[in-house]
């Protein structure tokens, strides 16, 4: 997960504001979370789970990375949003998962950027939306 760490840090160094990463587990929140903090240094950078009841630390309208888990992001809203592990949210099977795609996508205002590991499948790539919506990378 380094570089997407690296990453996450580097667009936030150049622009600022603030920034959600949405992962699939808490496993991976807190590693991405930890390496985040290594790459950014004195600024917000904080993990938050429902689990931790840690919601009133954390001032999610001031510039910093908010890293959450997808059950966590609703409601929330960021300037650029990374959702992590994107293998594990397409392809959507049914419409509950749709509409928690939509979710995640919509929680961000500016950006929205859909990270994968190694590869994704074939069905999952055939989700995604065509060149004229989506900039690959």
């Amino acid at each position: 997960m380094n570089g997407v760490a690296r990453r996450v840090a580097n667009w936030y160094k150049a622009r600022g504001g603030s920034i959600g990463v949405i992962v699939h587990k808490n496993d991976t929140g807190e590693e991405v979370a930890g390496e985040i903090r290594g790459e950014v240094i004195d600024k917000r950078v904080d993990f938050y789970t429902n689990k931790k009841k840690n919601e009133k630390q954390i001032d999610m309208l001031s510039p910093g990375i908010t890293v959450l888990n997808k059950e966590s992001v609703k409601g929330q809203e960021f300037d650029a949003v990374f959702i992590l592990e994107l293998e594990h949210f397409i392809p959507c099977a049914n419409d509950v998962e749709r509409r928690a795609m939509y979710m995640m996508c919509a929680r961000a205002r500016d950006y929205l950027f859909l990270v994968h590991g190694p590869e994704l499948s074939t069905a999952a790539v055939e989700a995604l939306p065509g060149p004229d919506v989506l900039e690959r990378s």
